[in-house]
């Protein structure tokens, strides 16, 4: 918040709140938790949503890719990597050596992994509270028969839709 007239150096509101919104701490932020713990907790939650199968697997952009299946539906959801060149500068600007931002890197791909945990652990209360079924808590990440998620689908047609002021097709061929 500013205090005080805009002299002698002062900062305007608008630059306090963009260095604030740079700095604030987000969700896990500096967590101990290594990456294969988030996932196996994670995988312990896709069962607790009655997973049958698991998979996990690295794409050649290091995006991670999980995958699981529940009766005839099949799940995947995408953690995308962070990368030392999103860390070459810290929040307020200052220049990092390549093994600082690699390791800013590495510690801001594990806070996305347990990020990912907290939402299915929310998803997963939703389901045992009533709120939602187990298809509806995890319908983005259906994949439908042409090997896109229902969000990947439906993103792009919904904008179109509102564009366009028409309906998009819901299945192919109609």
């Amino acid at each position: 918040m500013h205090r005080g007239p805009l002299s002698g150096g002062a900062q305007a509101p608008e630059e306090e709140r963009e260095r604030d919104r740079m700095t604030a701490s987000k969700y896990a932020q500096g967590t101990a938790v290594p990456v294969q713990r988030s996932l196996a907790e994670l995988q312990a939650l896709c069962n607790r949503f009655g997973a049958k199968r698991f998979g996990y697997a690295t794409d050649e952009n290091g995006r991670s890719v999980v995958t699981f299946a529940t009766g005839n539906r099949v799940y995947r959801l995408e953690v995308e990597p962070s990368t030392m060149s999103d860390h070459k500068f810290t929040p307020t600007g200052r220049s990092r050596d390549a093994a600082t931002a690699s390791k800013a890197a590495d510690e801001e791909t594990a806070r996305r992994w347990r990020s990912l945990v907290l939402l299915m652990k929310a998803l997963l209360v939703a389901v045992e509270d009533g709120l939602m079924t187990p298809e509806t808590a995890l319908l983005p990440w259906t994949v439908l028969p042409d090997g896109r998620t229902l969000e990947q689908w439906a993103v792009p047609a919904i904008e179109s839709a509102y564009t366009d002021a028409e309906m998009p097709a819901i299945t192919s061929g109609t």
